[in-house]
C-alpha cells in the first residue's frame, strides 16, 4: 500500500514540475472549461453559454468526472462553491447535499433532477444518493446557485443540481469495466451504445459490492440504466430515458466520542436497509419553425424502503409528473427577446408504516400534489445587456389518511399552500470575455407531509419556509487560460422550518418540527480554472458563507447570532491536473471544511479537515481495443475525521486512506 502511495504521488509530482517551466504561449485543445463556454439549459430552462447567464452556475464535464476518482455522485459534486455533502458511512449511498448554507440531511432544499426529472419526494423532499445514475451514466452536471422557484417552484430554495445523462457513440460500442478497492470493494460494469439509421441507443448495467471500512456496513448496488433517441424528422425527436436500482445496506449506527476514540470502526447500533427505484420518463422535442419550439415530458418513479431494527421505517412510493413548455424566439421590436410558458405538475402517493421494537406505530398515505404555471423573458434592449424577468405560480395540496396511530392524535387531513414566485436578472457584457451579473428572487418550500403528518415529530401546523435572495457578481476570461467565477449573495428566510427538544403535543415525544422565526445566509462563492501550460491546469474553488438565526426564541431560550447546523463557515477545494500526449492522465486535489454545529445552540462541534485524493489513468489502443487502467487514493494522508454529528453529538466516522485499481476495455464496431 506505502508503494502504491509513493509511486503515484512521486510520478503526478514529477510531471507537474516538468511542465510549469514549458512554453507559456497558449495551447491548442484547452477545453471549454476556460473560457465558460459550456451550453446549460438548467438555469433558464433555454440553451445558453455559462458567461450569458445571469446566475453562478458550475457545469461538471463526463471528462471530470471520469478522472475525478469519485465511485458517486456525491463524491463528484462535494468540490462545487457553495456546496457541503456528507455521506453518513462513506459508501455513497446514505449521502446529503447542502447549498448556500441549508442543513444537507435530507437534501431537501436542494432540488436535484436526472434529465429533467425531479427526484425531490413530493412527501419529504429527501433525495437518498443512492438513486442517482451510476458516474459512468454522466454526460455532465449542471449546478445553478440560489433560488430558483421562479422555474422550478419548491424544493429550490439552495439552488438546483441537473444530472443528465449520456446518449450512444455515433457508432456500435461495447465497453467494460472491472474496479477493485480496499476494504473489499470491487464493480464490474458493461455498456452498449451506437447508432442505427435514426435511433441512437446506450444501455448499461452494473454491479458494486463491498465490507465497509465499519463493522456491520456491508453493500450491495445493482443498476441497469439506458437511454433510447429517435429521430422523427428534421425537426423533432422523442427521447427514452430509464433507471432500475436496488439495494442491500448494512447500517452501523452512530457513536460516541468516546466509541469513536476507542474504535471507530465499531458498530453498537447495527441496522439492515432494502431499497430500490426506478425511473422512466419521455421527452418529446419539436421545432415547429425557426422561432416556435415545444418540449413535453412525461416520467414515472417509484422508491420503496425498508430499515428494519428496533425504529423500522418502511414505504412505498410511487411518482408520476409531467411538464409542457413552449418557447418562442423572436425578436420585440428589433430587440433580442426569447419568451418562455409552461406548466409542470407532479405528484406522489406513499403508504408508509412505522414500528418500534415490532410494534405498529403508525400506518398511513399521503397524496402530496404539487403543481406550477411559470413564465420567462430573456430581453437584449441594447447588445451589451440582457434582462432576464420571470415567475411561477405554485400549489401544492396534500391528502393525508390515517390508518393507526400508536398516539391516538393523527387525524385525517387536507392542506394547501400556494405561493407566486418572481425573479428578475441582468447581466452586462463588459467585453467579449468578462460579464457583470446580478439577480434578485423569491422562493418558497411547503413543510412536507412528513414533517405535518407522517413523522414521530410532526407538527400539523407548520407554515412554509419563504427567502428573499440578492446576487452580485462576475465571471470571465482573462489572459485566454484564467476563467473565474465571482459571486455573493444574501438571503433572508422567514420560518425556516428546524427540529427542537421539546414537549411534542401530538405524538408524546421530546422532539417536534417547528418554525424558527427569522434567519439570514449570506456569503461569497469564488470559482477559477488555470491553464498553466500544455497539459498542465489547476483550479480553486472557494465559498465564504454565514448561516445564522435572525430572530428565534423557544421559551427562555434565545438562538439569535446561532450558526445554523452543518453550516461551515468556509471550504475550499483546489487541485491540479496533467495529462500527457501518450495517454497519460494525473489528479491530485484537496478539500477543506471549516467546522460546523449540529445543533441549534451550537454546543456540538464538527472539526474541520483537509482530506487530499489523487487518481493516475493511462488509456491506450492495444489490436483495436481501447484500454484504460487507474489507480486512485482517497485520503490520501489517512485523516482521522467525521462529516456528520447528530444533534446530540453522535458521530458517524468517516472513511480511512483507501485506494482503487480499474481497468476498462472498450471498442467500436
Amino acid at each position: 500500500m506505502r508503494f502504491v502511495i509513493k509511486l503515484v504521488s512521486v510520478v503526478g509530482l514529477c510531471f507537474s514540475l516538468a511542465q510549469v517551466g514549458l512554453a507559456k504561449e497558449l495551447e491548442e485543445g484547452k477545453t471549454l472549461a476556460f473560457d465558460l463556454g459550456q451550453v446549460v439549459v438548467t438555469a433558464t430552462k433555454t440553451e445558453r453559454q455559462v458567461k450569458n447567464v445571469s446566475s453562478a452556475v458550475t457545469v461538471i464535464t463526463k471528462e471530470e468526472i471520469a478522472k475525478s476518482g469519485a465511485r458517486e455522485v456525491g463524491e463528484v459534486l462535494k468540490g462545487a462553491p457553495g456546496i457541503w455533502l456528507y455521506d453518513k458511512y462513506g459508501q455513497g449511498f446514505d449521502g446529503h447535499i447542502g447549498l448556500r448554507g441549508f442543513a444537507p440531511y435530507g437534501s431537501e432544499r436542494v432540488l436535484i433532477m436526472v434529465d429533467g426529472v425531479p427526484w425531490n419526494s413530493c412527501n419529504d423532499g429527501f433525495v437518498a444518493i443512492t438513486k442517482l445514475p451510476i458516474i459512468e451514466d454522466i454526460e455532465k452536471i449542471e449546478i445553478v446557485r440560489g433560488p430558483s422557484s421562479a422555474l422550478y417552484g419548491g424544493f429550490a430554495m439552495g439552488g438546483v443540481i441537473n444530472i443528465i445523462t449520456r446518449k450512444g457513440p455515433e457508432k456500435a460500442k461495447v465497453e467494460t469495466e472491472i474496479r477493485l478497492g480496499r476494504f473489499a470493494e470491487r464493480k464490474y460494469r458493461v455498456e452498449v451504445g451506437g447508432t442505427s439509421g435514426n435511433l441512437n441507443y446506450r444501455i448499461s448495467t452494473s454491479y458494486r459490492s463491498g465490507d465497509g471500512y465499519r463493522d456491520h456496513t456491508e453493500f450491495i448496488k445493482r443498476n441497469t440504466s439506458g437511454k433510447l433517441n429517435m429521430g422523427i424528422d428534421e425537426g423533432s425527436d422523442i427521447t427514452l430515458d430509464f433507471d432500475v436500482q436496488s439495494s442491500d445496506l448494512k447500517y452501523a449506527g452512530y457513536l460516541t466520542e468516546a466509541q469513536y476514540q476507542e474504535n471507530p470502526r465499531q458498530a453498537p447500533k447495527p441496522t439492515t436497509g432494502d431499497l430500490e427505484s426506478q425511473r422512466l420518463s419521455l421527452t418529446y422535442n419539436r421545432d415547429i419553425d425557426e422561432n416556435n419550439h415545444i418540449k413535453g415530458q412525461v416520467f414515472t418513479t417509484r422508491y420503496d424502503y425498508d430499515y428494519p431494527g428496533t425504529y423500522r421505517y418502511m414505504a412505498d412510493i410511487d411518482g408520476w409528473g409531467g411538464e409542457l413548455q413552449y418557447t418562442l424566439t423572436s425578436p420585440l421590436k428589433g430587440m433580442k427577446n426569447c419568451f418562455i410558458l409552461g406548466f409542470a405538475l407532479r405528484g406522489d402517493d406513499v403508504n408508509y408504516k412505522y414500528y418500534y421494537s415490532g410494534n405498529l406505530r403508525t400506518d398511513d398515505n399521503s397524496r402530496p400534489l404539487f403543481w406550477g404555471i411559470y413564465l420567462q423573458d430573456e430581453l437584449t434592449p441594447i447588445e451589451p445587456l440582457t434582462l432576464t424577468l420571470g415567475g411561477r405560480l405554485d400549489k401544492a395540496e396534500y391528502d393525508y389518511k390515517i390508518y393507526y396511530d400508536h398516539y391516538g392524535y393523527a387525524k385525517d387531513a387536507s392542506v394547501s399552500f400556494d405561493e407566486f414566485s418572481p425573479k428578475f436578472g441582468a447581466l452586462y457584457r463588459l467585453t467579449e470575455d468578462i460579464s457583470l451579473f446580478g439577480n434578485t428572487g423569491k422562493a418558497f418550500m411547503p413543510p412536507s407531509a412528513y414533517r405535518m403528518f407522517t413523522s414521530k415529530y410532526r407538527n400539523p401546523y407548520l407554515e412554509p419556509e419563504i427567502a428573499w435572495n440578492y446576487e452580485l457578481g462576475i465571471k470571465g476570461l482573462l489572459f485566454d487560460r484564467f476563467s473565474f467565477q465571482l459571486s455573493g449573495y444574501w438571503m433572508n428566510v422567514k420560518d425556516e422550518i428546524t427540529s427542537e427538544a421539546v414537549s411534542n403535543p401530538y405524538t408524546g415525544e421530546s422532539q417536534m418540527f417547528l418554525n424558527s422565526g427569522k434567519t439570514r445566509h449570506k456569503g461569497i462563492e469564488v470559482e477559477t480554472s488555470l491553464w498553466i501550460a500544455k497539459g498542465l491546469s489547476a483550479f480553486v474553488n472557494a465559498n465564504f458563507q454565514e448561516a445564522k438565526f435572525r430572530e428565534y426564541k423557544k421559551g427562555t431560550t434565545v438562538y439569535d447570532g446561532k450558526r445554523l447546523p452543518h453550516a461551515p463557515s468556509r471550504t475550499f477545494t483546489w487541485g491540479l491536473r496533467y495529462e500527457h500526449p501518450i495517454g497519460i492522465t494525473y489528479n491530485i486535489n484537496a478539500n477543506y471544511r471549516s467546522d460546523a454545529y449540529s445543533d441549534n445552540a451550537n454546543t456540538h462541534v464538527i472539526p474541520s479537515r483537509t482530506i487530499w485524493d489523487t487518481r493516475l489513468d493511462y488509456d491506450c489502443e492495444f489490436k483495436g481495443v481501447d484500454v484504460g487502467f487507474y489507480v486512485g487514493i482517497r485520503n490520501l494522508f489517512d485523516k482521522k475525521y467525521y462529516e456528520h454529528m447528530t444533534s446530540s453529538g453522535k458521530i458517524y466516522p468517516a472513511y480511512p486512506r483507501n485506494y482503487i485499481i480499474g481497468l476498462t476495455f472498450s471498442k467500436e464496431f
